[in-house]
Order: C-alpha cells, then sequence, then structure tokens
C-alpha cells in the first residue's frame, strides 16, 4: 500500500481547471489528511493546454497518449475529467492496467453503459457526485440516520435559465438536463435513503412552453416514499432535501453555487417547534465545502487502506436509470 499516491490526470477542460486541479494543489500543499501526493503526468487532446496544466501544477510530463499513461508503471491512480462519451474509449484502458480511478459524472452516456461501467470496474473507483463530499451533507446524513421513523423525503433542484434538455432535443448539444446535472439529486437522495425503486413523472406545463420542468414520484427500496422537484428554469438557483418522521422534520440547504445558500446549513424541527439550526463551516475552503478534495482523498484511502468508496460505478449506475426514467417521463418500476 503505497505511503506517495502518484497520480495521472486525463483533461484540461474548463471544469478541471477550475474544480479538480485546484483540489489536487490543495492536496498536495496542505494539511489535507491525505497521502503524499505526487502529480506523474497529465494526458490531454489538446497539447497545449496540457502543457501549461504540467508547468502550473507542477506535473513531471505530458503524456501524449492515453496508452503512454497507461503504459506508466510508476502510476497509482488516475483522475479522467472528460466528458461522458469519452469514457467508452478511456476507462476499459485503465481498468485493464488495475489502475484506481476517479470519473467525473455521470457515469456513461445512458444507464445500459453505466451499468456495464459497474459491472466492468472492480478497482476501487470514484464517480464525482461531489454532493457526498459536501461537509454539510456528511452531517445531515448522520442527522437522518437517526430518523427512525422517517416516511417521506423531498428533494428540490432548481435552476435559472438551463435550458440543456431543449438544446440536445433540438440541436444535439450537450447532455440532458436530467441526466447530466439534475441527477446530483437524485444520487444524494440514494446517498442518504437507499435506491430507488420505482418513479413516475409528470411534465409540468410551463406556459412559456419552451422549456422543461419535471416533479418525479419516488419509491425506495426500503419502502420509503418520496418525490424530487427539477426545474431548470425559475428564479432559484437551490438545491435541498427534507425528510418527515412523525414527530421530527429535518431539512438540508446545500448548493454550494448559490451564496444565499453557501456554506449550506440543516434545520431541525421537533413536535411543531424549531429545535435546531446546523450552519456550515464557512471558515473551510471553498473546494473542501464543494466536495472536491474530499472526492480525492476517498480514493486515496480506498487504495491505501481498502474501504469502498462513497460514490462509485456500482452505486451511481442506479441514479442514472432514474435520471433516464424522469427525463423521458417514462415510469420505471422494479
Amino acid at each position: 500500500m503505497p505511503e506517495t499516491i502518484n497520480l495521472g490526470f486525463i483533461g484540461t477542460g474548463a471544469w478541471a481547471r477550475a474544480r479538480h486541479l485546484p483540489a489536487l494543489d490543495y492536496i498536495r500543499t496542505s494539511p489535507a489528511g491525505g497521502p503524499d501526493l505526487r502529480l506523474r503526468g497529465v494526458c490531454s487532446l489538446n497539447k497545449q493546454e496540457a502543457a501549461e496544466v504540467a508547468e502550473q501544477y507542477g506535473f513531471e510530463r505530458v503524456y501524449e497518449t492515453i496508452d503512454e499513461l497507461v503504459a506508466d508503471d510508476v502510476l497509482d491512480a488516475v483522475a479522467a475529467v472528460v466528458m461522458p462519451v469519452s469514457l467508452e474509449q478511456i476507462l476499459p484502458k485503465l481498468v485493464g492496467a488495475g489502475l484506481p480511478v476517479l470519473s467525473e459524472k455521470p457515469p456513461g452516456v445512458n444507464h445500459e453503459q453505466a451499468k456495464r461501467f459497474a459491472d466492468m470496474v472492480t478497482v476501487p473507483n470514484v464517480v464525482g457526485f461531489n454532493r457526498r463530499y459536501f461537509p454539510i451533507v456528511e452531517k445531515f446524513k448522520a442527522v437522518a440516520d437517526e430518523l427512525r421513523d422517517a416516511y417521506y423525503v423531498e428533494c428540490s433542484f432548481y435552476r435559472h435559465e438551463r435550458l440543456d434538455s431543449k438544446w440536445h432535443r433540438e440541436r444535439g448539444e450537450g447532455i440532458p438536463f436530467v441526466t447530466g446535472t439534475a441527477i446530483h439529486g437524485i444520487n444524494v437522495l440514494e446517498y442518504f435513503f437507499g435506491p430507488v425503486r420505482a418513479c413516475r413523472t409528470t411534465l409540468l406545463d410551463v406556459p412559456s412552453g419552451d422549456m422543461d420542468a419535471w416533479l418525479a414520484n419516488l419509491d425506495f427500496e426500503s419502502g420509503l416514499a418520496g418525490r424530487i422537484r427539477i426545474l431548470p428554469c425559475c428564479g432559484s438557483a437551490t438545491e435541498g432535501v427534507e425528510v418527515h418522521g412523525r414527530h421530527r422534520s429535518l431539512y438540508c440547504d446545500f448548493s454550494m453555487y448559490s451564496e444565499t445558500d453557501y456554506p449550506g446549513r440543516i434545520v431541525i424541527h421537533e413536535a411543531g417547534k424549531l429545535k435546531e439550526v446546523i450552519q456550515g463551516d464557512a471558515s473551510e475552503p471553498r473546494l473542501v465545502n464543494e466536495g472536491f478534495v474530499g472526492e480525492y482523498l476517498d480514493l486515496f484511502r480506498a487504495i491505501t487502506d481498502g474501504p469502498p468508496t462513497r460514490s462509485s460505478f456500482q452505486n451511481a449506475a442506479n441514479s442514472m436509470r432514474v435520471a433516464e426514467a424522469i427525463e423521458s417521463n417514462t415510469e420505471m418500476t422494479g
């Protein structure tokens, strides 16, 4: 079990530069509680960007191809921050070389592919559902786990002027909104309450007619009932979960991308009265509160100590199944 993690990195796009590379720099240069991190090399279709990233973040080399990266027997793990369409070519090579992998969400282009990846990936792995690594979400899970008589849960997932599904449908651009973005809400519900077994979706009647909105009723394998509201075009840009028992109700606002909510809070009601408010820790670095540091530390712990990761291809595949059913307004049963 290595004391030093030699990491390869694939991708130099905007998301990699905005979140992943700074998170790795934080782990490498500050006491984040992880192993010694060595940035072994970076690979990208854009060779100029790869050279810039290598110089800025201290990667030792630039790989010309994925095959060259895979052939580097020094590597202990690889992060693939690429579009899901690229995983079909990249992931089998990484897994075939026995390399633990962190991959951005969604876990494939559709549920069929996500399920195939889940069966194929036997190495330690993390799928970048970063909500599972928000500190405020960790605290909420601990509180929710103590609620033994929960009977109803709900997630709200709101954005402003996100026409992803319309553009995908009409222009063939990008990823549909539910499978590409609102899947975060589905996945965090499954983190709290276990797999969703069935869902039934209603497409909301939106007056303008040029956007999509969904309301889905969910049945969990545990028997719990729930719902998710997905509004890509509204006046808010926030996310939240609530869970209700007979005498206690719990609420968690955890959107990291809305200054109104940052760094999140938990509100506990009991017997019809406010019992407690737990605020997120604004003194933590944003990359910690946004879960990006935690994703990598979870993978590194799995490599060095062997515990299963909090987010993986195995527990992400069902979220993709639910997201597809909601996006297409198809009833999912069993």
